[in-house]
């Protein structure tokens, strides 16, 4: 008798099945079966490690090993290759310093990925300017002049929460008057990362609004999501009928302008944000638009 004939013999070992096996995957069959440990043979996934220089189990495979194998297996060296353009050598540089820093040690892939993306709610409040500081920083423009700022914020692999990825940036054009050549009204660009475990892209968008909010200009932006240009105009009306209703000595300051608790709103963090932006700045100096897609260089 070649082996006593258990499951894991059968699948992986015995001679009799070697050709079903090969003709089921070819690549798989060729991979020694003590490159394997049993929960990975048993359909079982263990936790992914992060290290390239061994197989997805953090397992280290001897030089007897093929190339074709160890790759199959998880061995990846891409990291500490030169990408194809800067941005790209730059984005590994940054990924192999996160994987060697020694807090990380010890650490499966995915808690390296949620320690980066640090707890909900890790970051600080932004800081808005008032209506003087933007008539300052606009000296020389027409009270009625908006500056157009184009944003836009996204979500990657939103359905796995803990690999979910996202972003949100800004982007300003140059916005100096004929003859001038001032540092501050220069092209500008902002790109900031998410922190917290989960998101949603409509999420991204709102806090790339954000972003816009705090630099003191008046501002036209510019959004591809219907949904914030939506409630941000009701903000937007909302401020403007209290600063009305203020100058008449009627009422007093709205605590929830859309007649529901922050925290009850979803993405009520943020949009309490807002709301104390566009009162701060003065409702009038900000608008919102929606265009069919971001309009980036």
């Amino acid at each position: 008798m070649e082996a006593e004939s258990t499951a894991d013999h059968i699948k992986w070992v015995c001679k009799h099945f070697k050709a079903k096996r090969e003709e089921l995957d070819k690549d798989l069959a060729q991979i020694p079966v003590e490159c394997l440990p049993l929960n990975v043979r048993s359909g079982i996934a263990p936790a992914m490690k992060a290290e390239g220089k061994a197989t997805y189990w953090g397992r280290n495979l001897g030089s007897e090993i093929s190339e074709r194998v160890k790759t199959l297996l998880g061995y990846d060296d891409t990291l500490k290759k030169p990408g194809k353009n800067a941005d790209v050598t730059r984005a590994r540089e940054a990924a192999i310093e996160i994987l060697e820093d020694p807090q990380a040690k010890g650490y499966n892939a995915r808690q390296i990925l949620l320690k980066q993306k640090e707890a909900h709610g890790a970051g600080v409040n932004l800081t808005f300017p008032d209506a003087d500081g933007i008539n300052e920083h606009m000296n020389g423009y027409e009270d009625q002049e908006f500056i157009e700022i184009y944003g836009d914020g996204s979500l990657k692999n939103p359905r796995n929460w803990w690999a979910a990825l996202g972003g949100r940036g800004v982007w300003i054009p140059e916005w100096n008057k004929p003859g001038e050549k001032s540092e501050q009204r220069s092209e500008a660009e902002y790109a900031i990362p998410r922190l917290g475990q989960t998101s949603t892209s409509t999420r991204e968008e709102l806090a790339a609004w954000l972003i816009a909010l705090t630099i003191p200009i008046r501002s036209n932006y510019a959004t591809d999501n219907k949904r914030v240009v939506g409630k941000a105009t009701e903000i937007i009306n909302a401020a403007i009928r209290q600063e009305s209703n203020l100058r008449d000595g009627k009422g007093r300051p709205d605590k929830y302008p859309l007649g529901k608790a922050w925290g009850l709103q979803t993405d009520g963090d943020l949009w309490q944000q807002v709301w104390e932006a566009v009162v701060k700045r003065g409702a009038c100096n900000q608008t919102i638009r929606w265009v069919k897609r971001p309009c980036y260089r």
